[in-house]
Order: structure tokens, then C-alpha cells, then sequence
């Protein structure tokens, strides 16, 4: 389950980054495709790995994005479900791009 690692290393960030004597209520994540990232995984890592400067009530917005795929034949990029989805021109055999980021987008906090 590497989305425990994941959560472990975004909860010392946000430690690093949270202003002093503040509360987190919401931190939002985004994940490319390539991440394989299990939502419910998260969430338990999130409640797991809590901080007590994050208090018990806050939330983990994950938002996934979509693969990005290249077709060789028409020579496009497109967004597709699955990293094997053939192209509107009827091509298989995608190669997957950038699509294997993580990114702390946001905090929402308030003063203790």
C-alpha cells in the first residue's frame, strides 16, 4: 500500500508549511493517473497518519486526473479512463504521458 508512504510524506509537508497554533481543515491533493492511488487507501492513511495540529476533523480532497495518452498514428493527445483506451481514430497501443504527478494544491486552516 504505497499510499500510506504518500499520506506520510504530504503530513510532514503540510507540518512544515501549517502556520504555528493553526488548525488544518482541508488539504486538497492532486494525482495523475500513473499514481494508481486507491481514494479509500488514502483516506485511511489520512486518518491513520493524522497530526495533532490537523485536529480530528480534517479533510483529505483527493482529485484524480485522467490518464493522458499519445496516439502514434494520428499523432494526438488525448485523455482517456484507461491507460489502454484506443484513440477516436481507432488506433491501440497508447503510450501514457505526463501523468505521474502529485501536488499539495491547497490548505485550509483556521487560527487556534
Amino acid at each position: 500500500m504505497h499510499e500510506l508512504s504518500i499520506v506520510e510524506a504530504l503530513v510532514e509537508q503540510i507540518g512544515r508549511h501549517l502556520p504555528p497554533k493553526a488548525i488544518l481543515r482541508s488539504a486538497v491533493v492532486q494525482a495523475g493517473a500513473m499514481r494508481a492511488l486507491d481514494e479509500c487507501a488514502m483516506q485511511t492513511a489520512w486518518q491513520v497518519l493524522g497530526h495533532p495540529a490537523f485536529g480530528n476533523q480534517a479533510q483529505l480532497q483527493l482529485k484524480l486526473l485522467r490518464w493522458t495518452l499519445h496516439c502514434p498514428a494520428c499523432d494526438k493527445d488525448f485523455e482517456a479512463d484507461e491507460p489502454h483506451a484506443p484513440c477516436n481514430c481507432g488506433q491501440v497501443g497508447q503510450s501514457p504521458q505526463a501523468s505521474d504527478e502529485l501536488r499539495l494544491l491547497s490548505l485550509q486552516v483556521d487560527d487556534a
